[in-house]
């Protein structure tokens, strides 16, 4: 009886999340505030941005100092806001509100830069 009582309060307990969840209005498409989240949701015709706004990855070539690529980050008006170890990739913070294609631009004139890319959304399907 005793597991029986256990896989009772289960179901009913999910039953109660389901309704509960049912009462609540979710809208995916028009733009409208989320509940649960508290900002819009953007509908299917809205555009989402491709990209970061404030933020950019650079490779710097083997060999680069330390020094050298904080004199970079500094001379294009950026901070160093990670560093993805394993494959060097620099996330770099911009300030001065400044186009992170703009800054892509720049970075790759840079004879230490290998490369640079604008920081990315993944979209999920």
């Amino acid at each position: 009886m005793g597991k029986f009582r256990g896989w009772l309060y289960v179901v009913l307990g999910s039953l109660c999340v389901l309704i509960l969840s049912a009462s609540t209005p979710l809208s995916v498409g028009g733009g409208e505030a989320c509940p649960t989240i508290g900002g819009p949701i953007p509908g299917p015709s809205q555009k989402k941005p491709k990209f970061v706004a404030d933020e950019l990855l650079v490779k710097f070539k083997p060999g680069v100092s330390e020094e050298r690529i904080q004199a970079l980050v500094t001379k294009h008006s950026t901070t160093i806001k990670d560093v993805i170890s394993g494959i060097n990739w620099y996330v770099l913070k911009i300030h001065g509100g400044r186009s992170p294609l703009d800054l892509v631009e720049a970075f790759k004139q840079e004879p230490e830069v290998e490369d640079a890319e604008p920081q990315g959304y993944m979209e999920i399907q």
